[in-house]
């Protein structure tokens, strides 16, 4: 009897593991990045999932966490990319998981990453059925912010687009490399909103802090790799995407055509076999995160600005400094003896 209570507990305990871990997917780790600085350890993973189908968001949440809790006691911050197979590396992950002490913080799944690759959904017109250039129509996104107070801004868009149709908002900043032409940008917040009676209204806080900070890990973890910041912009560019790649519902794309063939206006474009149709506007709210945990920026200027004041001071030191050796000259010259 003894005996096989003993042999049950084992079998529970060799269990465990298994049940802990139900739902995680077999990966691969292509490579391991340490970008620790200062006293925060920290690392980035690289991981191809070894999988025949599109994975569910919970699994890679299991998957995530398993691989942090392998490394639990060492790294105070911890991401991990995670591609599927065939995936090109160079690009974006299609699941990206942030993970502190605490445990996950934020997991994002990124659909346009399987943009022309054997894992992008397929959305193909039914054969024989030629397109209706009838239901072709211009459409037009309005984008009417308005500032608030304490750095709030309240975002309304007017569209005809059709209600239910799923956009993207997005909020940026943009920025300048030293040593690079490009232009760069800072995200400051993005959602996913769905068209309701022709609109949308969602009131944000301009704050840099994230973008900024991260950019300063970065910048001290690899200063080979990425470049500190020159020059930033004091407007944010709000901007407004539909993609036929977001999954839409039937009504939608009935109207607007399964890869978004019925999209026509200013903002349309054809980006391989499916329409974008993007709006921007740009709205003066002057850069000032927050929290800032140091500065990447040269002359200790967010925008880059000459320190006039400080260079005021410099001259008139330098200006004070040839005063006194011209005197001191004439003095020498004027009484000899005292050589």
């Amino acid at each position: 009897m003894k005996t096989k209570k003993w042999l049950f507990m084992i079998l529970i305990i060799v269990a465990f593991p298994s049940f802990l871990y139900s739902g995680v997917l077999d990966y691969r780790i292509i490579k391991k990045q340490d970008i620790s600085f200062a006293n925060i350890q920290r690392i980035v993973y690289r991981v191809v999932l070894e999988v025949k189908a599109i994975p569910t968001e919970q699994d890679m949440k299991n998957t995530a966490q398993q691989i942090w809790q392998k490394d639990l006691q060492k790294w105070d911050e911890f991401t991990v990319f995670m591609y599927l197979p065939d995936m090109d590396m160079n690009y974006s992950a299609y699941c990206v998981a942030e993970i502190n002490k605490d445990g996950l913080i934020k997991l994002r799944i990124q659909q346009n990453s399987l943009y022309e690759t054997k894992w992008e959904p397929k959305k193909e017109q039914p054969k024989n059925t030629p397109i209706n250039t009838e239901k072709l129509k211009d459409y037009y996104v309005s984008i009417k912010p308005e500032i608030l107070s304490n750095r709030r801004v309240k975002v309304y868009i007017e569209t005809n687009f059709p209600d239910g149709t799923n956009m993207l908002l997005t909020i940026e900043r943009h920025k300048y490399l030293k040593g690079k032409e490009e232009l760069y940008s800072g995200q400051i917040y993005d959602e996913y909103f769905t068209v309701k009676e022709s609109g949308f209204e969602r009131i944000v806080t301009i704050d840099d802090s994230e973008w900024y900070n991260e950019h300063l890990r970065l910048v001290k973890a690899l200063p080979e790799d990425i470049m500190p910041i020159e020059k930033i912009s004091d407007n944010i560019n709000i901007s407004v995407l539909y993609t036929a790649m977001k999954e839409q519902p039937e009504k939608v794309t009935s109207i607007l055509g399964l890869t978004g063939e019925f999209v026509g206006g200013k903002g349309a474009s054809r980006l391989g076999k499916m329409t974008v149709f993007r709006e921007s506007k740009e709205l003066n709210v002057p850069f000032s995160p927050d929290k800032v945990e140091g500065t990447i920026l040269e002359n200790d200027s967010y925008n880059y600005k000459p320190n006039y004041l400080l260079f005021t001071i410099i001259a008139g030191a330098v200006v004070l400094i040839l005063i006194i050796r011209a005197a001191k000259k004439s003095h020498k010259k004027n009484n000899p003896k005292l050589d």
